[in-house]
């Protein structure tokens, strides 16, 4: 059993993760949501949370403007999450989450059986 301490710096586990996601997912609005999701995903050494966090900065500096890019650059496809073997294009919105996606529709009808 784990203590109290260690319970609370321990990483989220997969379940609330995706609990998180789902909360985001009916209510995309709300950037409280995403960003607790984003920290979630960072706190599992998701490079989409960090890229998330990023994203969500309101006024960013030049440095955190440069970290996001190479972040992007360097994370790359892992930064579109498990979709990413589907998709061969993909644009990022300005919070950091796929806003648009070109697929091989062969590609999805597969994975959807």
């Amino acid at each position: 059993m784990r203590s109290a301490t260690e319970a609370a710096t321990a990483p989220a586990e997969p379940a609330v993760v995706a609990r998180l996601f789902e909360q985001h997912w009916q209510h995309p609005d709300d950037k409280a949501v995403l960003r607790v999701w984003a920290d979630a995903l960072a706190e599992r050494g998701d490079p989409r949370g960090e890229f998330i966090q990023l994203c969500l900065i309101e006024h960013p500096t030049d440095a955190q403007r440069e970290a996001r890019v190479a972040l992007q650059k360097k994370a790359g496809g892992k930064l579109v999450g498990p979709a990413r073997e589907l998709l061969r294009e993909w644009r990022f919105g300005p919070d950091g989450l796929v806003e648009a996606v070109r697929a091989e529709a062969d590609k999805v009808a597969d994975a959807s059986t």
